[in-house]
């Protein structure tokens, strides 16, 4: 075999010996291990002891040259490297981190000469029991282009970088190998940059090598090669049958390289048995096992290609069998078996589940109910292995999607690892599948080019062929963020031709046809019978109210991406949830993203801390783009997280009538009754505890409401002041232990406000004035600005930031503004600020007045900061907490008092910015060693305490660079700017923004 020369710059080939994908079926010696295995599941049962597989994992040789053209000779040096492992992570070059713009400079499909290449090599043994059956080699996924060799010589090619390859490897072995009786050798050369890199332009690291795993697995002559069951329901009036349009698919091999090939004729008359049975999977997703068996039988079978396809089909129909729901994650184990004649030769088993997808007046229904998709799109992404996941910290994340009531992941933008779909069939999580297609550089160009229309095509084919019989898919994507071109259509029409149980989404059918311009009522309305669903990207929430109530559409809108979470994000989150919520045809979305894309790393004087684009020196880079994650690298929950949690859970208290104390709880599960939970309550005067019970809840349907009454009048009568606030707060836990949850934990806290107080509240006794107050105030300054958020400035690029045109990423910002007048450095030139200071003798009376200059258009906040002595480590407040919350995000955030140790106040978003505030506050309480620092307001302030100025802050662009101020600097505002998702998407709405005016603080200190 001769390949052409630079293969890797030929985008009409994507393969060469590559066998057609496949769903995962590893091959079984019996029935009964097949079945048992696949039924505990990939928790349970991490890695097959079929006699039939073989790991590869592990140590293998490596060579690592600047170049394809290059390769190892007799005086090489190998080393050693892990597989799965991507080489950037092992020291082999380093990670390079671009959004839009490609890593280098060439024309399609040309790449860079200098261009790492690595070159795996393993010299292994087939098992003796494998002597005269067909070995297949199987590469989980490496980064961008595989050519394999076996014994020296060339034995095929594959192109896509998310998917396994496999390739059959006898022709290539001596008989003394395929009986196991000498060693062969594997050797995989993997290159970083091809074709494949132009259409694989996602917003993420590049990184080269291997990073799935690496196995062996035989079959005989004939064999299972696929085994395909989309399953349906149909429904009748009191009950409704499960399809199963079973299709078993035979593989025939030649085993040897001889030329003479066997004769259709011949091949007809070889007949075969495919045994099927399907169980109940019981257990939990931790640990299954096969239950009851629902149906069994046979299908006759032959090597037909001319008739059959080699396919042994039969429809199997199951009366009311329990259907699969993100709630209710009911499974059935398949089981096929072949056998020659009474002679089992093979048993493979797989998972499915019984659901229904369909678009109907204007709704996404699944298992005919409307379900709002609270979803989030996830990148493969680990601190330190990078796109090599365990299955424990896949786990991880579904515990935590689950714990903060998500219910449904994009895979953006390509197939993941296969056990994270069994992870999600067994846990109960939508998944929207996403081809691995994105030509961002290219956008538009590459889709309408026929040159790539084959790796358009090759991807699509291949994911749909591998998660097919998953139950958690929902719909399949096309890609991103490649524009729109028949090369998409065409990938689309495909997959309408292949499964119809599910919906077909692409984003870029709804953009205006040329160029990745701004989406607008009339583009919408684009790619009717193309994309099943409306799902654009980041739209303002004015646009998708009046296209779902002015237009004519069948399908409902279903953002693909919104909120962006870059740093100190996720404004106005609770505002697109009042209008999806409110407006029929609107129905969730996909947040991006998941988790930070920071890679850790370790200062000299080992303090840990995250790189992103640049830190690698790798340039062209987007730089923090990286960081657009609701996780921190280390996958714990940023304050946004908690503002998931409750917008999205399945349960709802609402005030119906104040005065009654009459309540209603909304059951907004989608399939479950409401007493899946327990509520309690308590009321709350200034913060502490005044009354509190329990409720029993009904097995109320999903949409139903339960109203309860507490007796509000009789409880305070004759103890409220005008002056106290008075909150009721609910509390919903889980009634009993889940698969991802304990009994008693929290689903969610709901708090309604019965009354508002106004002037100065009883929080704390007054006492003798503290030792530090009077230096608290002496220090106290006007402040109008805070450190520049991710979403207002990306640091990197201020030097760009008076370009013509305006770089997008300061484009309609007030940065540009802010940072032209050095609102940082001169703030004095934009507040007049006056300070009113009265000894009340226990306390000290203070009045601020701010009034903000119209010489620029908006502020980052309106208030003062105060020097705080280092020596005081607790803080006590009175507000909204316990978590970071702003105007625009605080929604999750309960009003009380809480306590936190000081240094914990802060958030350490990598990239350091303005963080920590917390809202609706009207008293602050500092503790030191004998001593108490107390602050209160007459109108509720924010603030925030840290050990960074503003200006600190900025200054730096890593948090490990900060360096502490000898004092802690408490910033108190009347009014503070909503955190908005400008870095992409719409900026900070005008209701949380600061105009030009004047505002007031009115406190006492003591």
């Amino acid at each position: 075999m001769k390949y052409i020369h630079n293969i890797w710059e030929t985008p009409e080939i994507q393969s060469i010996n590559r066998l057609p994908m496949r769903s995962p079926l590893i091959p079984y010696e019996s029935t009964s291990r097949a079945e048992r295995e696949t039924a505990l599941g990939p928790i349970a049962y991490p890695s097959s002891s079929s006699s039939f597989y073989k790991c590869l994992d592990g140590e293998w040789d490596f060579a690592f040259f600047n170049s394809p053209l290059k390769a190892p000779n007799t005086k090489t040096k190998w080393n050693k490297i892990k597989v799965p492992l991507s080489w950037t992570m092992q020291g082999y070059s380093t990670p390079h981190y671009t959004n839009v713009q490609m890593p280098f400079d060439c024309v399609p499909p040309a790449v860079p000469e200098e261009n790492p290449t690595g070159y795996y090599r393993l010299k292994t043994k087939i098992p003796a029991q494998w002597k005269n059956r067909r070995i297949v080699l199987h590469i989980g996924s490496a980064e961008s282009v595989v050519i394999l060799y076996i014994n020296g010589k060339e034995a095929g090619v594959s192109k896509d970088t998310r998917l396994p390859c496999e390739f059959e490897l006898n022709e290539f072995l001596t008989a003394s190998q395929t009986s196991g009786k000498d060693s062969f050798e594997i050797l995989i050369k993997v290159i970083r940059w091809s074709d494949a890199s132009y259409v694989e332009d996602q917003d993420q690291w590049w990184f080269g090598g291997i990073h799935r795993s690496v196995y062996l697995y035989s079959t005989e002559k004939v064999f299972i090669a696929d085994a395909k069951a989309l399953t349906k329901v149909e429904w009748n009036d009191k009950s409704h049958t499960g399809i199963i349009p079973l299709e078993v698919t035979l593989g025939y091999s030649e085993l040897t390289g001889s030329i003479i090939k066997s004769k259709q004729s011949e091949t007809d008359r070889k007949k075969f048995k495919v045994a099927y049975k399907i169980c109940k999977l019981e257990g939990t997703p931790f640990k299954g096992s096969a239950g009851k068996t629902i149906e069994k039988g046979t299908i006759d079978c032959s090597l037909d290609v001319r008739n059959t396809l080699c396919n042994a089909a039969k429809e199997i129909r199951i009366r009311n069998p329990k259907l699969w729901s993100n709630e209710t994650p009911e499974l059935y184990l398949i089981t096929v078996s072949l056998y020659d004649g009474k002679r089992h030769v093979e048993s493979a088993s797989f998972t499915c589940g019984f659901k229904s997808v369909e678009i109907k007046d204007r709704k996404l229904l699944l298992n005919n109910k409307k379900v709002y998709i609270h979803g989030v799109n996830r990148h493969e992404h680990n601190e330190y292995t990078a796109k090599t996941l365990t299955t424990e910290e896949m786990v991880h994340d579904i515990m935590l999607l689950k714990n903060f009531n998500f219910n449904a992941v994009r895979t953006c933008h390509y197939p993941d690892d296969e056990r994270w779909y069994d992870l999600c069939d067994r846990f109960g999580i939508w998944i929207l599948d996403e081809a691995n297609i994105e030509n961002h550089a290219y956008y538009d160009v590459l889709s309408r080019s026929e040159q790539w229309l084959n790796a358009y095509i090759q991807r699509t084919q291949r994911m749909v062929r591998r998660d097919k019989n998953h139950a958690c898919i929902f719909a399949w994507s096309l890609g991103n963020e490649s524009g729109n071109g028949p090369n998409l259509i065409a990938t689309g029409n495909w997959i309408r031709g292949y499964d119809t149980t599910r919906l077909v989404h692409y984003e870029g059918f709804v953009r205006p046809e040329i160029h990745q311009g701004d989406f607008t009522l009339e583009s919408l309305g684009f790619g009717k019978h193309q994309t099943d669903f409306i799902g654009p990207m980041y739209p303002k929430i004015e646009l998708i109210k009046e296209y779902a109530k002015t237009r004519d559409d069948y399908r409902p809108i279903i953002m693909c991406e919104y909120s962006h979470a870059m740093g100190n994000a996720n404004g106005s989150l609770a505002d697109y949830w009042k209008a999806i919520e409110s407006t029929p045809g609107l129905q969730g979305g996909f947040i991006w993203d998941w988790v930070d894309q920071g890679i850790a790393a370790t200062t000299k004087d080992g303090k840990k801390y995250w790189k992103y684009g640049g830190d690698f020196g790798d340039s062209p880079c987007d730089f923090d783009f990286c960081l657009n994650g609701i996780l921190f690298p280390d996958k714990t929950p940023k304050p946004a997280m908690y503002e998931c949690k409750r917008l999205f859970a399945p349960v709802r208290l609402e005030a119906v009538n104040i005065k009654k104390g009459v309540f209603s709880i909304e059951n907004k599960f989608d399939f479950s009754k409401l007493n899946l939970l327990s509520f309690e309550w308590n009321l709350s005067l200034n913060g502490r505890l005044a009354a509190s019970g329990k409720q029993k809840l009904e097995p109320l349907a999903p949409g139903e409401k339960q109203l309860i009454a507490i007796p509000l009048a009789a409880l305070f009568k004759g103890i409220t002041k005008k002056n106290d606030d008075l909150q009721f707060n609910g509390i919903f836990r889980w009634n009993k232990d889940t698969s991802f949850a304990k009994k008693g934990d929290i689903v969610s806290i709901d708090q309604i406000e019965i009354q508002k107080g106004t002037g100065f509240a009883d929080f704390a006794d007054f006492v003798s004035s503290c030792v530090d107050s009077a230096s608290v105030i002496a220090s106290i300054k006007g402040n109008i600005v805070h450190a520049y958020t991710e979403n207002e400035c990306v640091k990197n690029k201020i030097s760009t930031i008076n370009d013509v045109p305006t770089p997008w990423d300061f484009a309609n910002k007030p940065t540009k503004e802010w940072i032209n007048s050095d609102l940082m450095g001169k703030q004095g030139k934009f507040v007049k600020t006056s300070i009113t200071k009265k000894d009340c003798g226990t306390y000290a009376d203070i009045k601020i007045d701010l009034e903000l200059s119209k010489k620029i258009s908006e502020y980052p906040r309106a208030g003062i900061t105060m020097e705080i002595p280092k020596e005081y480590e607790e803080i006590i407040w009175y507000g909204k907490g316990p978590h970071e919350n702003y105007s625009d995000r605080n929604f999750s955030a309960i009003k009380g008092f809480h306590r936190e140790e000081i240094k914990n106040m802060k958030v350490p978003y990598i990239v350091p910015q303005e963080n920590g505030l917390r809202t609706g506050t009207n008293y602050i309480e500092l503790n030191a060693a004998g001593k108490t620092l107390h602050i209160q307001s007459e109108e509720a302030f924010s603030f925030s305490i840290l050990p960074y100025t503003a200006q600190e802050l900025f200054r730096c662009n890593h948090t490990h660079e900060l360096k502490e101020s000898s004092k802690w600097i408490l910033s108190i505002d009347a009014v503070h700017r909503g955190v908005g998702t400008g870095a992409c998407g719409p900026d900070t709405r005008d209701e949380y923004k600061i105009k030009p005016g004047r505002y007031n603080l009115h406190l006492r200190v003591w």
